[in-house]
């Protein structure tokens, strides 16, 4: 849980995961499903994982995600493949600086 935050969607608590190795910030549909989110269909390439597989986006969604107070409006890939949220470095690099500190168990 130490690369863990916890995630406000209105009044929905979702636990993210914070990944300094994607590119982009994407959701599995149970999280999509449960929070309501509608889903635009685009054209998107698959996206590799480091394992070399795909996974396959059922479409993307614009949502206001809010952190310690602050709000961030992002574009969420939403996949069946993957169940959760990882927060990518899309979401991160407009969050400004921050430290993980492991000894305490924050970010």
């Amino acid at each position: 849980m130490k690369t863990c935050i916890r995630v406000r969607y209105r009044a929905y608590k979702i636990l993210a995961l914070l990944d300094t190795g994607s590119d982009i910030t994407i959701a599995g549909r149970d999280v999509a499903d449960r929070c309501g989110w509608k889903l635009e269909r685009r054209d998107v390439d698959p996206i590799r994982v480091p394992n070399d597989e795909e996974i396959v986006v059922d479409g993307i969604t614009a949502v206001e995600l809010k952190v310690n107070g602050t709000s961030t409006e992002m574009d969420v890939f939403v996949t069946r493949d993957i169940s959760g949220l990882i927060l990518g470095i899309d979401w991160m690099t407009r969050q400004g600086p921050f430290m993980f500190d492991f000894r305490n168990d924050r970010v």
